[in-house]
C-alpha cells in the first residue's frame, strides 16, 4: 500500500445532553440553569461563547458561572451531586448576567467554540428557547348570568393566583360585607384550578356563603407576596369591590 497513512478525525467539541429547567417550563427572572455535557468543557469557553438572546433587539447577555454553596444546592435539587463531584467538568451552573423581563422569551445559546480543555471545540450551536414568567397578579372571578349582571350569589366567588403564594398569607384574605366577615376556602372541591400543595403553596381559594344583593370587599393581608418574594402587578386593585345580584328566579321558586 502507498500513499496517504495517516488520517485524522474528531468526535466533536462538548454537547449539552441535558439541561434543567426543561424547556416548557416558565423561568425565574433570575434562573439558575444546568446541563449536563457528554464531556468534559471548558469553563472559559463557555463563557466567552455562551450568552441569552431575549427576543427583539439582537441584545446577547452574557452567561455568569454560579459556584460554590449555590452550585451545590443546585447539583443536589437536581439529583447531580453526586455525578458531578466525580465529573465536575460535565457540568455547568450558569445565570444571564442581568435581570430578565417577566413576560418575554428567551434563548439560551451555546455558540460554536465551546470547547473541551484539551481544545477540540464545536462547529455549530446549541440553542434552547424559555418563556419568562408573567408578573405576578391575581384575579377575581363569579359565575353571572349575563356579562352585565353582578355575581350569582348561590355560587363561590373565586381568586386565582398565577403564581404560587404561601398558605398561610392565602388564608388571612377576606371578603366583607353585609355585615360579615367570611374566610377563604382552600381546597380542590370542583375548581381544578385549586391545587392544594405539600409544600404549603396554594394558586386558588373560594368564597362561599355569600349574600344575595350585597357589595363585598376583598382584603389582601399586608405585604401580601408570592412564593418567590414578588408583589401583585394589579395590587392598586385591592382592596376590591365586588356585588352580588338577586337569587335566580328557579331559585326563588323552590324556596
Amino acid at each position: 500500500l502507498s500513499g496517504t497513512t495517516r488520517y485524522q478525525f474528531s468526535t466533536g467539541g462538548p454537547q449539552a445532553v441535558s439541561i434543567l429547567p426543561p424547556t416548557y417550563e416558565a423561568v425565574d427572572e433570575s434562573q439558575f440553569f444546568v446541563l449536563r455535557f457528554n464531556g468534559p468543557v471548558a469553563r472559559e469557553t463557555l463563557l466567552a461563547h455562551g450568552y441569552c438572546a431575549p427576543e427583539g433587539g439582537g441584545e446577547r447577555i452574557p452567561l455568569r458561572w454560579i459556584d460554590g454553596d449555590e452550585r451545590q444546592a443546585l447539583l443536589k435539587m437536581r439529583g447531580w451531586d453526586k455525578p458531578a463531584a466525580a465529573a465536575p467538568l460535565q457540568y455547568a451552573t450558569l445565570a444571564c448576567n442581568r435581570t430578565l423581563t417577566p413576560g418575554a422569551k428567551l434563548r439560551l445559546v451555546l455558540g460554536s467554540g465551546v470547547a473541551t480543555p484539551s481544545g477540540v471545540a464545536t462547529r455549530s450551536a446549541q440553542e434552547f428557547a424559555y418563556s419568562v414568567r408573567e408578573p405576578f397578579s391575581a384575579e377575581m372571578r363569579c359565575e353571572r348570568e349575563n356579562a352585565q349582571a353582578a355575581c350569582l350569589p348561590i355560587r363561590p366567588m373565586r381568586l386565582a393566583f398565577n403564581a404560587p403564594v404561601p398558605r398561610a398569607l392565602a388564608e388571612a384574605i377576606r371578603l366583607q360585607g353585609g355585615g360579615a366577615t367570611l374566610k377563604p376556602v382552600i381546597d380542590a372541591g370542583d375548581d381544578p384550578s385549586v391545587r392544594p400543595d405539600p409544600q404549603g403553596l396554594v394558586d386558588g381559594l373560594r368564597f362561599e356563603g355569600l349574600a344575595a344583593q350585597t357589595s363585598y370587599q376583598l382584603q389582601l393581608p399586608k405585604d401580601f407576596k408570592d412564593a418567590a418574594g414578588r408583589t401583585l402587578r394589579n395590587a392598586a386593585s385591592f382592596p376590591l369591590t365586588v356585588a352580588t345580584g338577586d337569587m335566580p328566579p328557579l331559585v326563588k321558586f323552590a324556596a
